[in-house]
């Protein structure tokens, strides 16, 4: 079943480079707030799943429910609007990191500087050489490190320095801390198989009402 098969169509107006207005038929997803509440009335028992490396969304249907056709459902129990809520295989996280920090090596070195600084063509730069740039030139600045209380709570760097020992949690490089960031989405949930038959009824129905 194609998740979007059945959703209302809207008008969405939108202005141009010219401020002239036009005007798009797109689906509207906003259904999909209703559709999980009537899959919590059917269930409210979820299943944990773990995602192994290279795994896709339709994998997992097949693998759970015997089909592709409910690759949706997966998305959907899951709160999944895009690709970087899925979690991200070894190769594909590689290459985020190092378009996001500009190296691997950057990524996963230890330092005490709170910051790392890159201009508008994302090249890095040194902190110093940033203050130098116009607004126009600057771009993004990054965490150079995550730092976190013995709690587990997550502080600004300049905060944890002010922290005596006893209240000092772990320290994590950008890419231990992304890399925990993409595991953490690996433990999905999903419903009964036993139960598609009402949900696929729920489904429909809630687009003929």
């Amino acid at each position: 079943m194609n998740f979007f098969q059945h959703h209302p169509q809207v008008l969405y107006k939108f202005a141009n480079s010219a401020s002239q207005f036009n005007t798009l038929v797109i689906t509207d997803i906003t259904t999909r707030a209703e559709i999980m509440q009537r899959i919590q009335q059917i269930t409210n028992i979820y299943y944990d799943y773990i995602v192994a490396d290279y795994e896709r969304p339709d994998t997992v249907a097949v693998s759970v429910y015997g089909h592709t056709r409910y690759t949706w459902l997966i998305l959907l129990l899951n709160n999944m609007f895009g690709l970087y809520d899925w979690p991200l295989n070894y190769d594909a996280f590689q290459r985020y990191i190092t378009a996001k920090y500009g190296s691997l090596e950057r990524a996963q070195t230890i330092t005490t500087d709170a910051e790392y600084y890159f201009d508008a063509s994302h090249t890095y730069v040194t902190a110093a050489t940033y203050a130098t740039l116009t607004p126009a030139e600057r771009g993004v600045s990054l965490p150079a490190r995550y730092c976190f209380t013995t709690a587990g709570a997550p502080i600004d760097s300049a905060t944890y320095e002010t922290l005596t020992s006893a209240e000092k949690g772990i320290v994590q490089t950008p890419y231990e801390y992304e890399h925990d960031q993409n595991e953490q989405k690996r433990r999905i949930k999903f419903v009964n198989g036993r139960l598609l038959p009402a949900i696929d009824r729920e489904y429909r129905k809630l687009f003929r009402d």
